[in-house]
């Protein structure tokens, strides 16, 4: 028997067409082609199957005991193929598929969910995979191709991407609710000089302690740092236990706890803006995504 890669689906169709009508005439029209060519398929396939599959006579066409067993798996392959077909078009035209996507605090905090949920609705034969990791590793994850779409905190500076702001965040301080500066109007960063802070670890929250570092070398000043947590609803607690106080991006709804008061900051270059990039000759599927995105916060 020859390899499979050396049958074609012409002769399976011609099989199964001229089960299905039950004469070669007919099944011949029902394909478009003579009732020669049809007999040469069907001959082609019965020789790559070494056996007969059909019983030939002058007015019907009956099927030979090996046909009766190959029709259900002729059948069974052009049904698959014709599903790799419609996967393969659905995938090229960015509808059907599985997406990677880093993300950050701040995203899954606001706008990612929803952009998740907007996309799934417009695409429901895409996946979209979620996976948390800071900006250098998201970074490193995209030019492996361990990621197809990666949000962090600034752009990714590399020629091998695009990357567009997604969205500004206007930085705050979280305090503990009944803290003396939770009521503060006109609140800059010098008048919590005094205070203990509580910080994201460095390793994941790198972007916005860089920045918070910098508003307190423009004061001229030093946080005083009490305790790290990997986590913003780790940061939170223990703000909310009178730990300290926090600096976190403006959210809306984020002032909804009831144990924390949220006081924007008025100092000049207290914000941040987050950014999603994608390698240059990503796929449709991936623009797909992008193209759902809001950028009119940016």
């Amino acid at each position: 028997m020859r390899q499979v890669a050396d049958l074609e689906l012409k002769a399976l169709r011609s099989f199964v067409a001229v089960c299905d009508a039950g004469h070669f005439a007919q099944a011949a029209a029902s394909l478009g082609i003579s009732p020669s060519a049809l007999s040469r398929s069907v001959k082609t396939l019965e020789a790559w199957c070494g056996a007969a599959l059909l019983i030939r006579t002058s007015r019907q066409v009956e099927l030979t005991r090996e046909g009766r067993e190959l029709l259900p798996a002729a059948r069974r392959v052009l049904d698959e193929t014709e599903e790799f077909r419609t996967a393969a078009r659905l995938a090229a035209e960015g509808r059907q598929g599985r997406l990677l996507v880093g993300y950050m605090d701040v995203a899954i905090s606001d706008f990612l969910p929803d952009l998740v949920g907007r996309h799934r609705r417009s695409h429901a034969d895409v996946d979209v995979d979620l996976k948390y990791g800071w900006r250098s590793q998201q970074r490193a994850d995209l030019l492996e191709n361990r990621l197809d779409i990666a949000f962090t905190v600034g752009a990714l500076p590399d020629r091998e991407m695009v990357s567009k702001k997604v969205k500004n965040y206007r930085l705050s301080l979280v305090v503990p609710a009944g803290h003396r500066l939770a009521g503060a109007r006109n609140l800059f960063l010098a008048q919590a000089a005094d205070e203990l802070f509580v910080w994201g670890s460095r390793t994941q929250w790198q972007s916005l302690r860089d920045i918070v570092d910098r508003l307190f070398e423009a004061e001229g000043t030093v946080p005083r740092t009490v305790q790290e947590a990997p986590t913003r609803d780790a940061i939170f607690g223990l703000v909310a236990s009178g730990l300290g106080v926090t600096v976190y991006p403006h959210i809306d709804g984020l002032s909804m706890r009831q144990d924390l008061a949220v006081v924007p900051l008025q100092d000049s270059g207290a914000e941040m803006s987050v950014y999603v990039s994608w390698r240059r000759n990503a796929p449709d599927i991936v623009k797909g995504f992008v193209e759902a995105i809001d950028l009119s916060a940016a």
